[in-house]
């Protein structure tokens, strides 16, 4: 199968801190022929808590940054992710090195 496991460098607790999940859609999405997209909260997290969305830039950011080459809307929702990114971190809700993925 050419899909592959999880990407271990991404996910809670491993040195990029989430971004598993948009890993694995993500190749599958490169690698299917047939793409079938659902517009619903199919999957994710269920914290109320604001604060607990900034933890997960990194690992969700530096996916989207080892992808968006890949294709046109890759790019555009990297670029978005950027936005957001500086956003956080003038207020102080993530450090510069969250732009920066880390390698296990």
């Amino acid at each position: 199968m050419k899909l592959k496991l999880f990407n271990e460098s991404f996910g809670v607790g491993s040195i990029n801190n989430g971004g598993e999940d948009t890993d694995f859609a993500i190749r599958a999405m490169l690698l299917s022929k047939n793409i079938l997209f659902s517009n619903s909260d199919s999957i994710g997290h269920r914290d109320p808590v604001a604060e607990f969305k900034y933890r997960y830039y990194k690992g969700s950011f530096g996916v989207l940054k080892n992808h968006c080459l890949r294709s046109v809307s890759l790019f555009l929702i990297t670029l978005r992710k950027v936005l957001v990114g500086f956003v956080f971190l003038l207020f102080g809700k993530i450090k510069m090195s969250d732009f920066f993925v880390g390698k296990s």
